[in-house]
């Protein structure tokens, strides 16, 4: 065992490691993740011999199981990856495990280092007919208009999240979400939704989502995410048609609106929906209600929608 601060790989028993870790709904995809200094898991530096989890295993049959706190940020992760080990002399169930340190934070100082790499994974990940210019997310988020999370990898940033909260409403636009190429996969948008589910339930709130609509265009990739999004429990607006305005003076890009988590009931007044499109315009675009490209879809939404 090489046991390298935040790093750790080693060669273990699958059933064993099983029985040492116990599961957690923090999973990522091939793996299994835990916070920090939680009662009851252990974080890369608390590795332990075999006689010391047994012990500890009989100590955890007579106490409840520990909860998970997943209610605010900083939130830090310990979040695992397996790969099986065909080494003629190992075991078949031998496995690699490599234990990654994974921190969510919201960043409030655009002079920062973090800034930077985040405005840099948000310029690849958006094309420009979709993408604010870096000087405006600047302001905005020295304004406090804009908060901006990140979640760090080994204290490399790989993801970023930039919220909107519309004024005087319970609604939160979730204005862009991304992840590095080189840690896609891993389950970190995953992780931030949950946390973020947790905070939104208890403040009596709801994100709004913007999904490029899967009938217009290639859909392989679009319906990806909207399988994404409903997977954590999203529901999309059924029938109501959404154009997001070009950022570059280009052609608007036809859009899905979801809204996360659960909403009371199967359906929304379509009065609410309307409000907060014709918020998101004048607060993030600067459209005001008789903007000639929101009068082409706002005013055919139903006065019912139903949450599919």
């Amino acid at each position: 065992m090489d046991n390298s601060g935040d790093f750790v790989s080693l060669v273990a028993d699958r059933r064993a490691f099983a029985r040492w870790w116990r599961p957690n709904p923090l999973a990522a995809r091939g793996g299994c993740g835990c916070i920090d200094n939680q009662p009851g898991y252990r974080t890369a530096r608390g590795l332990r011999s075999f006689t010391q989890r047994r012990k500890a295993k009989t100590q955890r049959r007579k106490r409840k199981p520990s909860k998970i706190n997943v209610e605010s940020f900083p939130l830090r992760l310990c979040v695992f990856y397996f790969a099986p080990l065909r080494e003629s002399n190992l075991r078949d169930n031998a496995f690699k495990v490599t234990i990654h340190i994974m921190e969510f934070r919201e960043i409030n100082k655009t002079d920062s280092n973090e800034f930077q790499e985040a405005m840099e994974i948000y310029r690849e990940a958006f094309p420009a007919n979709e993408r604010h210019s870096v000087p405006t997310i600047v302001e905005r988020v020295n304004r406090g208009l804009n908060q901006l999370y990140v979640a760090s990898v080994d204290d490399e940033i790989a993801f970023l999240a930039l919220l909107w909260p519309l004024k005087g409403t319970n609604f939160i636009l979730l204005d862009y979400i991304a992840t590095k190429a080189t840690h896609r996969g891993k389950g970190i948008a995953s992780a931030f939704l949950m946390t973020l589910r947790s905070q939104l339930i208890n403040t009596e709130k709801h994100l709004i989502v913007e999904v490029e609509n899967p009938r217009f265009g290639d859909p392989t990739q679009k319906e990806r995410r909207v399988k994404f999004y409903k997977r954590h429990g999203a529901k999309e607006l059924e029938g109501v048609r959404y154009l997001l305005p070009p950022l570059d003076g280009s052609t608007p890009t036809e859009m899905l609106l979801m809204i996360f988590p659960e909403y009371k009931g199967e359906e929304i007044s379509g009065a609410t929906i309307k409000n907060v499109i014709i918020q998101i315009y004048r607060e993030l675009y600067s459209r005001q209600e008789d903007d000639a490209l929101l009068g082409t879809f706002v005013h055919d939404i139903a006065n019912t929608i139903k949450l599919v």
